[in-house]
């Protein structure tokens, strides 16, 4: 394209050329530009100064409608420690090498990836200039307010789980996690630790774990439902407690408290370490079972030098031996039980179990706190010597 020469004339004629000329530049820009757009640059560097204002980065896409970088679909890798993976598309702070590698942003299989440089340093989203949510390069997140799953979070729940799907068994929260070595001392799968703001309120009700009623909808039915469940499979352990209440005695405390008026079923042996109390009888409706004491709560004594020496034997039942001493025709001797576990208004349950049938009467006298007097007579005509066992249970009773 060839600049002519300016006329020496009048001015109108030099109007007209400076209007041709500047034609010219613009059809030789519109080529410049065009050209560009086609070229194949190896490398484009921009050295110019950056600038905070709209639009004044080394780097400005103004397009009249609609802006775009294309990649096209070569490299392909996770982020990788000495060599940059070829996976980065957008590097923001090269750090790459031995132990570290760019903040950027990449693309691996079937993945789109963020990175920072490493484990100790981390991710941050913000509103306007606050703090949203963290993520640590450990990969630990953090929210400054609330999470929605599936669902939109509310200013008063802190953690939202929508609708539950995805198969014929499908969890809410599930937390499948394996124990790693390290972790010796103890391992909670859930855990909470609620208090309060150190000012002057009172929160009416604060529940570690809440089980509510929802709603069940039209034309559904639920087969059962448990606001506690322990699995039949939880037995791996050397002790295994389906729900264990630690809290040691005080006014107003209980390790369980149903306070509902619906029945309570334990199918398994129940044991009770203290007091039981309540306001109505203890009742069974077992054809087998009924109620009394377990293995652990009896003891055996054996009496020695006559019928008469006293035994000692601080159980709530068992059996007392006695000495085979003979007894004579239509006679009684007595000797006392020495049991801490007695108390005076307390009655005692006494039978003959070893001996000869229908030969003795068994009497209880004088019961004391921590002890009684028992009594045997021999019922027939003749002396009998014998050891003869004697089966006792108490049963505690009051007067008030």
């Amino acid at each position: 394209m060839s600049i002519e020469q300016p006329p020496s004339s009048t001015p109108i004629e030099l109007r007209e050329y400076l209007v041709r000329q500047i034609d010219r530049i613009g059809r030789l820009a519109d080529y410049i530009v065009g050209g560009l757009a086609i070229m194949t640059i190896k490398k484009l560097t921009i050295v110019g100064a950056n600038n905070a204002t709209n639009g004044g980065g080394q780097l400005y896409l103004n397009g009249v409608t609609g802006n775009r970088i294309d990649f096209n679909t070569n490299g392909s890798g996770a982020p990788t420690f000495t060599t940059r993976s070829v996976g980065a598309k957008l590097v923001l702070y090269p750090l790459v090498g031995a132990a570290a590698v760019d903040y950027g942003i990449g693309i691996e299989t079937s993945n789109l990836w963020f990175s920072t440089s490493t484990t100790s340093t981390g991710f941050k989203w913000y509103g306007g200039t606050t703090l949203a949510a963290t993520l640590t390069g450990a990969g630990r997140l953090s929210l400054t307010e609330h999470l929605g799953v599936g669902t939109t979070a509310t200013s008063i729940d802190n953690i939202i789980v929508g609708n539950i799907t995805g198969g014929t068994t499908a969890h809410g929260v599930y937390v499948p996690s394996v124990i790693q070595s390290g972790v010796t001392a103890a391992a909670q799968g859930f855990t909470t630790s609620l208090g309060t703001a150190a000012s002057s309120f009172t929160c009416a009700s604060l529940g570690h774990f809440v089980a509510v009623q929802g709603n069940i909808g039209a034309g559904s039915a639920v087969t059962g439902q448990y606001g506690f469940y322990v699995d039949s499979s939880l037995t791996g352990a050397t002790s295994n407690y389906g729900f264990y209440g630690n809290i040691a005695a005080a006014t107003g405390r209980y390790n369980f408290y149903a306070g509902g008026t619906a029945a309570n079923y334990f199918a398994g042996a129940t044991s009770f370490g203290s007091t039981i109390t309540g306001t109505d009888a203890i009742l069974s409706s077992s054809a087998t079972g009924g109620i009394g004491y377990i293995t652990g709560a009896g003891g055996t004594v054996t009496q020695l030098t006559s019928k008469g020496t006293g035994v000692t034997l601080s159980k709530v039942c068992g059996t007392i031996t006695t000495h085979a001493a003979s007894l004579a025709a239509n006679t009684a001797v007595a000797f006392a039980l020495t049991n801490t576990a007695i108390s005076a208004t307390d009655n005692l349950i006494l039978n003959v179990v070893v001996g000869t049938t229908g030969a003795y009467c068994i009497g209880l006298d004088s019961v004391n706190d921590g002890s009684c007097v028992i009594t045997i007579r021999n019922l027939t005509a003749g002396a009998i010597a014998e050891a003869i066992s004697i089966r006792f249970t108490i049963l505690n009773s009051v007067n008030a």
